[in-house]
């Protein structure tokens, strides 16, 4: 199996009235909520498919998402702004947010039926109340079966 860095959709995320309901906050979240404000000034968090190809039979057998910062450049940045969004315990949102967009957007490709879509979801996400309605609710509505989904725990 083959792994290839792959850009088919993108989709943007902004955090406007998360950010705004905020209660007082110290130098680092204050810091945290700058560095997220400047990046979405700037640019715009995208997400890309990054493919597992199986070389015997040439084709995708799965796609993991990945969340990254497109500048307006056109600069693609790794996830380094994940430390700022869990310094402003916004990283469920995050992660509810690409969970939704990614169902969303494989929702209108025709994919196989032993494709799965893999999706990285930190630990305190899993936490959240109805976390697991929710998450099936939007498999259900992307039109994939869930053996084909797959939440990657992050560390």
């Amino acid at each position: 199996m083959n792994k290839q860095t792959h850009c088919n959709h993108t989709s943007t995320f902004k955090l406007s009235r998360a950010i705004n309901t905020l209660p007082q906050v110290s130098d680092d979240e204050t810091l945290a909520h700058h560095h997220i404000q400047t990046l979405q000034r700037t640019g715009k968090f995208i997400l890309f498919s990054q493919p597992l190809v199986n070389i015997a039979s040439r084709s995708i057998v799965s796609m993991e998402v990945l969340l990254r910062h497109r500048a307006n450049s056109g600069k693609i940045t790794p996830p380094t702004f994940l430390t700022s969004f869990a310094k402003l315990g916004l990283i469920p949102v995050l992660d509810m947010w690409v969970i939704n967009h990614a169902l969303a957007q494989i929702s209108t490709q025709r994919v196989r039926c032993g494709f799965k879509l893999s999706i990285n979801v930190s630990p305190q996400t899993f936490l959240i109340e109805g976390f697991a309605s929710s998450v099936l609710d939007m498999i259900e509505r992307s039109g994939l079966g869930y053996h084909q989904i797959e939440l990657e725990v992050t560390e």
